[in-house]
């Protein structure tokens, strides 16, 4: 298998305010993708030879800073997952809205699928297709993926067995 790098898009307002996003669209903060040009000279060293990325804005946006000489190959299956009525919400707004979603300790519990969300199962299997793909490529590439938090934990359970 190749080498995978991970990246996570660049923060955004929203990131800051504490707002699940999903698979709505949202912008790079100006200071965050700065920080991710800086990126570009230390993976430079690594001749990467493929750029994937989620087809949201933030990802592709991150994608273009870090490594601006390579377009990137959007693959949906590297979109957040779908969070349906939670997206655009706080923790807060989630919890008065749809308490069954809310762990006891206060967090979101990504069992459960939101409201005309996508089910973990469907989210899972996204990104195993993306997996699948990627196993084709030959050995010893770098390539290096633009996503979002819950498709790299997605994706390191599934290759790696880490705890989602």
């Amino acid at each position: 298998m190749a080498f995978l790098i991970l990246i996570r898009h660049a923060a955004t307002i929203e990131n800051d305010l504490g707002i699940y996003m999903g698979q709505r669209d949202s912008q790079c903060k100006t200071e965050a993708l700065l920080q991710a040009n800086s990126m570009a000279l230390e993976i430079a060293t690594l001749r990467i030879s493929q750029l994937f990325s989620s087809p949201l804005n933030r990802c592709l946006d991150t994608a273009a800073a870090i490594l601006p000489t390579l377009r990137p190959i959007i693959d949906c299956n590297l979109a957040e997952r779908n969070l349906g009525r939670c997206a655009g919400l706080s923790i807060g707004q989630i919890g008065l809205q749809y308490p069954e979603m809310i762990l006891s300790t206060g967090e979101l519990d990504i069992r459960k699928t939101p409201p005309e969300g996508e089910s973990l199962h469907v989210f899972a299997s996204r990104i195993c297709h993306f997996i699948r793909m990627i196993c084709e490529a030959p050995k010893n590439e770098y390539i290096a993926v633009v996503t979002h938090t819950w498709v790299i934990s997605m994706l390191r359970y599934l290759v790696q067995g880490c705890s989602f």
